[in-house]
């Protein structure tokens, strides 16, 4: 309980994923350091996953756009804002508990870089690899001897046909 997962800078924030999960499902408390202020939401495991997602999604965005997506969990609202200002583009993860909202905002690093970087730095931090093995190239009973050896070698020739 209170593990840190990860720790990233963007611009000139810094932000901490800390778990404090107690029984079978997994929380986490998202937290924005900034040079004024602290603020911090509490978010599953799901919602985390689907932030990533949805950091991905924005990341292939060009340009000042604004943007945004919603999910609804538990009676509690999330949602994630793209939005731009004279600083930059920007994410506002939001949650919204009753009359209770919290969010944090994730800056750009640099103008149209997105954010896919740090949602795969979430993602390997909670323990699951960003890029999975698709297939295995390797055929079983087969061995390497027979898998290296060509049957029939490519013939090169100079001739030129007009």
């Amino acid at each position: 309980m209170g593990d840190r997962v990860c720790f990233f800078i963007s611009s000139d924030k810094s932000f901490e994923i800390n778990d404090i999960s107690e029984g079978s499902f997994r929380w986490f408390l998202f937290k924005e350091f900034s040079s004024r202020f602290v603020s911090k939401i509490k978010i599953d495991e799901v919602i985390l996953r689907w932030v990533c997602s949805v950091m991905r999604l924005a990341s292939k965005g060009v340009g000042d756009l604004y943007r945004r997506w919603g999910r609804l969990k538990e009676g509690d609202l999330f949602r994630v804002y793209q939005n731009f200002n004279s600083y930059g583009r920007f994410l506002r993860v939001e949650t919204l508990r009753g009359q209770r909202k919290s969010a944090i905002i994730i800056p750009e690093m640099d103008y149209n870089v997105g954010w896919s970087d740090l949602a795969d730095k979430i993602i390997r931090s909670l323990g699951e690899p960003v890029n999975p093995v698709l297939r295995k190239f390797v055929t079983p009973g087969k061995s390497f001897m027979d898998a290296a050896n060509i049957q029939k070698w490519p013939v090169i020739s100079s001739q030129v046909s007009f």
